[in-house]
């Protein structure tokens, strides 16, 4: 992603979460992106997973994904913990 140079990942990633619910169904994508927020760890990335969970708290989802983006979530937050100061988490 760093290679990429693309601007505000989080974001694009969040909407990627966001573009394979409802219709589309894709969990497959929507797991890429769970993960790829987990391993970011950054602030927004954190900010992120919080999203997603505000999303799908109130939708149905199996509760193996649920559980899945709370553990990400989780993992991201201890991830930055461990993070120096002005770093990305990477």
């Amino acid at each position: 992603l760093q290679r990429l140079q693309a601007q505000d990942v989080e974001r694009h990633l969040f909407d990627f979460f966001a573009d394979n619910w409802g219709v589309r169904g894709n969990r497959n994508g929507r797991l890429l992106a769970v993960r790829l927020l987990e391993a970011l760890a950054t602030e927004r990335a954190k900010a992120a997973l919080k999203a997603i969970i505000e999303l799908v708290m109130h939708q149905r989802i199996a509760v193996d994904e649920l559980n899945l983006i709370r553990t990400a979530a989780r993992e991201a937050e201890a991830k930055s913990e461990f993070t120096a100061p002005g770093r990305t988490g990477d």
